[in-house]
């Protein structure tokens, strides 16, 4: 029984230091995403065209959606798989309808790419799992 408990801290410690990890590479990879939508530069009233900005995004969005993304994925195809849909299935759902439609922008569709809404959404959620979810209670 102690012996199970001993794995079990291991697995628990082993998740939370992913958690980290990914938290701190989607956090590095969102600045230059917020820095480069044009969103955000015209909040800020900074009314610089960047080129090739949209592709950068994407490019850095790839990699924090599918990175990032990972333990959401996971969970969302838990949560499927229990036919119990839940908090996984919710940001699993945010972070694909943001990307996606970015995507489509991008490529010729009509509106702005929300790729710091897939940056910022990811990256808090993974922060928020990395630092809250495995917590002792």
């Amino acid at each position: 029984m102690e012996h199970a408990h001993h794995k079990h801290h291991g697995h628990h410690k082993s998740m939370e230091k992913d958690f980290r990890n990914r938290f701190i590479v989607s956090l590095i990879l969102t600045v230059p995403i917020i820095l480069l939508s044009e969103t955000i530069r015209g909040l800020l009233g900074i009314n610089i065209k960047i080129p090739y900005g949209d592709f950068v995004s994407t490019f850095i969005s790839t990699i924090i959606f599918f990175y990032g993304g990972y333990p959401f994925f996971k969970g969302f195809k838990d949560e499927m798989v229990k036919r119990s849909p839940g908090m996984m299935t919710l940001i699993t759902l945010a972070i694909t309808v943001a990307y996606v439609y970015s995507i489509a922008v991008v490529i010729g569709f009509k509106g702005s790419p929300f790729f710091y809404v897939v940056g910022t959404l990811d990256r808090n959620e993974v922060g928020n799992g990395s630092l809250t979810g495995f917590r002792k209670t």
